[in-house]
């Protein structure tokens, strides 16, 4: 199965658009969204439309601010709850807005997936947004490795390892204004 992992849209829906125009040229089977699909702005039909071609969407902590807890924001083949716990698990993969000490408001730096990913099983897959900052990171029983990820690529994790990932944020970041997934 090819899942494509997208975070943080800030409402650009139409960074959401080009991203999800992305997914589906790159045949991806299921389109996922990591937390804080609003931004700043009210939250708007453009925004709700690309939102409902999501297969899952978990809550940041720009969607709780904004719209408070258990609301249902979006329909697509699923119906979407934000839930303040900013997690979810699907397909064995386990997803976090921030990190999974710290679900809503955490951040997965290096240092923490190196903690996180010792106590993890052989094996998994975790993923994470909130920090807009992509990253890779693979432990295999004795260390912790980053990769610096390409936007865009596909990669396949060593089901021997234990994996966390971030893939940046779509509404783009001060250094790099691309939009990742």
């Amino acid at each position: 199965m090819r899942i494509g992992v997208c975070s943080d849209v800030h409402g650009r829906h139409d960074r959401l658009l080009t991203v999800l125009g992305a997914m589906a040229a790159a045949g991806v089977d299921e389109r996922w969204c990591l937390g804080d699909l609003v931004g700043k702005e009210p939250v708007t039909p453009e925004l709700v439309a690309a939102a409902r071609q999501l297969d899952l969407l978990i809550a940041g902590n720009h969607d709780v601010w904004a719209l408070g807890p258990d609301r249902v924001t979006a329909r697509g083949r699923d119906v979407f709850r934000l839930a303040s716990r900013a997690t979810a698990s699907r397909h064995g993969i386990d997803c976090w807005h921030g990190s999974p000490r710290h679900p809503l408001l955490g951040f997965l730096t290096e240092a923490l997936a190196a903690r996180v990913l010792a106590g993890r099983t052989m094996g998994t897959l975790g993923l994470v947004g909130h920090t807009h900052e992509p990253a890779f990171f693979t432990y295999d029983g004795a260390a912790t490795r980053a990769v610096r990820p390409v936007p865009g690529a596909s990669y396949d994790w060593q089901t021997s390892d234990a994996c966390m990932a971030n893939p940046g944020a779509v509404c783009g970041n001060p250094r790099d204004t691309a939009a990742w997934w």
